[in-house]
């Protein structure tokens, strides 16, 4: 399955199953945003996984955080 041009979002903590989806998402060519509460992790996952890999400090449980993820990432473009 190709994911050529496709934003994919993992918002489990990038540890162990994140990381497993977020690299398998990636291969088939998919542009990864992972997200998680512990910042500190997420530089070093997305070193791990590809150059089109993005990581955002989010706790989903508050809306206005989700929001803000997608705002940063195409400011980024």
């Amino acid at each position: 399955m190709s994911l050529d041009g496709k934003l994919t979002v993992v918002t489990d903590d990038p540890g162990g199953l994140g990381l497993w989806i977020a690299r398998k998402l990636a291969r088939n060519g998919g542009t990864v945003i992972i997200t998680s509460r512990n910042k500190s992790n997420l530089k070093k996952v997305c070193n791990l996984i590809d150059k089109n890999c993005y990581g955002f400090q989010l706790n989903v449980s508050k809306k206005e955080e989700s929001s803000q993820v997608y705002r940063k990432y195409f400011q980024r473009l």
